[in-house]
């Protein structure tokens, strides 16, 4: 029997990004959310042939495992991979900082920034002596 695993694989990811992304704020919306998610594929599968059911649940059960898996090694990855982290590429694309910025990093920007500070006050501080 031919199961798209893509598209299952794709429904328990979109669950898993829904309950992430709820669950620390809102416990019992998040425990809601398993509820509603169970009661949609037992309705799924009640749509099909008992074969055919039996196939998508297991492939439902193997796709939630894996991703529990990969929840328990590691969260921050899962988090990062379905999108519930922000890409820190894609934060210094918005901020238009350049791949040389990104090199140096932060320390690298705060002494340019503290070195433009010091040159801007010397030279307000020489044109005063003028006045």
């Amino acid at each position: 029997m031919a199961i798209d695993r893509v598209q299952i694989r794709e429904m328990v990811e979109e669950f898993w990004r829904s309950f992430l992304a709820i669950g620390r704020s809102n416990p019992a919306l998040a425990k809601q959310s398993i509820y509603s998610f169970e009661k949609r594929i037992n309705d799924m599968a009640g749509l099909m042939t008992g074969t055919e059911s039996k196939f998508f649940l297991s492939a439902i059960d193997e796709e939630r495992e894996i991703l529990f898996n990969e929840y328990m090694k590691n969260p921050t990855a899962l988090k990062h991979r379905l999108g519930l982290i922000e890409d820190n590429n894609k934060i210094y694309q918005q901020l238009n900082i350049d791949n040389r910025d990104r090199r140096e990093g932060i320390a690298g920007m705060v002494v340019r920034t503290a070195l433009a500070a010091a040159i801007t006050q010397i030279v307000v501080s020489f044109f005063s002596i003028f006045k």
